[in-house]
């Protein structure tokens, strides 16, 4: 499976806007997220050729959105099978948001350790996009197909224009009423914010939760010591789980290794993600 490189749109340049702000080790992702959102409002947070830009405002409605439907699911720990795009950074907040936890699976390991993946995560529920699925070459979809919820199919039979005003509505609330609200009031940054697992590579794959006090420190240190205040935006790399990310301006690409999905939503630079 081949994904394009994604490249930002020259009319996603924005004059003015708000200083960056490295995240707060303190708290946690989804309060970091909201005050930062909150702080940055209009201006856009991500973008990928199949829904365009979206400003932080925009995603945080989509969040909350998609934070009502994770809600419903009884399991505390929730798989996403996407690539580095805006609607994995979408889902993967509202899971958050929900005091539950992304459990990112990686759909390059092969049938057996997939399979591996599936019975030791005890994963209940996978969240993955038809448009995406059908992009994919030698995967087993048998293996993975009783866990599938679609997105395309959630958005159809779940998102109705009553739910979108009232998650514009309470988009409007403050960061502490809805911390509280979707129960993530009670996470802070040593409890997990995600799970990734090994390759495989050597043994069967292994899980390793990653704490946002982790991330937090290693984006600090992207802010400060890698200067990406300089570039245009965040290019996500198309990979499972966006193992990298390439920061661009005018004349210069640089790559950083960055294990999440939150650089982008806890400083306020930009980024722009692969379509799929």
């Amino acid at each position: 499976m081949k994904f394009p490189l994604p490249k930002p749109r020259p009319d996603w340049d924005e004059i003015n806007r708000p200083a960056l702000i490295a995240p707060d080790p303190e708290k946690s992702v989804p309060r970091n997220f909201l005050e930062t959102a909150d702080r940055m409002q209009n201006t856009i947070l991500l973008g990928d050729p199949t829904r365009g830009a979206m400003s932080f405002q925009k995603s945080k409605i989509a969040i909350l959105l998609l934070a009502d439907i994770v809600a419903e699911l009884p399991e505390e720990r929730v798989g996403i099978m996407l690539p580095a795009s805006a609607g994995a950074t979408l889902v993967v907040m509202a899971t958050l948001l929900n005091g539950k936890i992304p459990l990112m699976i990686n759909w390059t390991l092969g049938d057996s350790n997939l399979e591996h993946v599936i019975k030791s995560s005890e994963v209940k529920t996978i969240i993955t996009s038809s448009r995406f699925l059908d992009r994919l070459d030698n995967v087993n979809l048998d293996l993975i197909d009783p866990y599938l919820l679609i997105l395309e199919d959630v958005a159809k039979e779940k998102i109705t224009w009553p739910k979108k005003i009232r998650a514009a509505l309470r988009a409007r609330r403050s960061v502490n009423s809805l911390l509280k609200m979707y129960g993530s009031d009670r996470i802070g940054p040593e409890d997990p914010a995600v799970i990734l697992y090994t390759s495989g590579s050597e043994s069967t794959p292994k899980g390793g939760p990653l704490k946002p006090s982790q991330h937090f420190i290693q984006h600090r240190g992207q802010l400060h010591g890698c200067g990406i205040g300089n570039y245009r935006c965040i290019v996500r790399i198309p990979t499972p789980i966006s193992l990298f990310r390439i920061y661009h301006n005018d004349n210069f690409t640089f790559g950083v290794r960055c294990e999440n999905h939150l650089l982008s939503e806890s400083v306020g630079k930009p980024s722009v993600g692969s379509w799929y």
